[in-house]
């Protein structure tokens, strides 16, 4: 009997532990703004009214946008990988041909992603519903 609550109270403090970053980016993720420096000055674009811009990360390490903006419209999949809780990589391609995006994760929680790219880019996104 002793051993069963040993048990049962070791899984319920296990369950309620912090979530990993990895595990936090997992799922649909709606971009809000993009903005960048051009010039020295900030340059911020909001993605609202019938545009769109999704990024669904899934537990297989594989990625997919959608993306419906200033006129332009495509949808790609690719893989994620994360380092350090902090380097994203997407990648998409094969052999010679691969294209591939590195980001900086500056915020993750539950509900809000910010990715700086390496061109000095930032992507705000909140969870999509």
């Amino acid at each position: 009997m002793c051993l069963a609550v040993v048990l049962f109270a070791g899984m319920t403090f296990t369950s309620c532990g912090k979530k990993s970053e990895a595990d936090l980016l997992l799922g649909k993720w709606s971009v809000t703004s993009v903005s960048t420096t051009i010039d020295g000055v900030n340059v911020e674009k909001k993605i609202e009214g019938s545009e769109y811009m999704y990024y669904t990360f899934t537990s297989d390490g594989k990625y997919a946008e959608e993306v419906n903006v200033a006129g332009e419209n495509w949808s790609a999949t690719g893989k994620w990988v994360l380092e350090n809780g902090k380097q994203l990589t997407l990648t998409i391609g094969e052999g010679y041909q691969v294209d591939e995006w590195f980001y900086t994760i500056t915020e993750l929680t539950s509900s809000k992603l910010t990715l700086k790219g390496e061109e000095g880019e930032t992507m705000y996104l909140t969870k999509a519903k």
